[in-house]
């Protein structure tokens, strides 16, 4: 018994038209973010305003410059060595002053 040809099954296209959707989403994406780099810094702030308010956020108010202090001093004083920290500070001495002695001062 011959075996039945089975019929060929119709090619979909469905798939192109979300892909083309996305391909034309990028695209503009890309155009807004060059135009957005060729524009100056006041244009850049004015992007970010109607992003903002486009999203529904608040926009934070943007530093130039990085804060003197990140961390806050301590709060606890500095306190004077333990015995032990005494006696490490001193054979450190110990040893600085043995380097000099032989010449290899900065090589560590």
């Amino acid at each position: 018994m011959a075996r039945k040809k089975k019929c060929p099954e119709e090619v979909s296209e469905k798939w192109a038209i979300p892909y083309a959707d996305f391909l034309t989403l990028l695209l503009c994406l890309f155009i807004a973010l060059f135009a957005m780099a060729q524009a100056g810094k006041q244009a850049a702030l004015e992007y970010a305003q109607a992003f903002a308010k486009a999203f529904g956020m608040r926009l934070v108010p943007f530093q130039e410059s990085l804060p003197k202090q990140i961390l806050p001093q301590p709060v606890v004083p500095r306190s004077e060595p333990t015995e032990k920290g005494r006696r490490i500070q001193r054979q450190i001495r110990e040893l600085e002053e043995m380097l000099k002695r032989m010449g290899l001062e900065g090589e560590f």
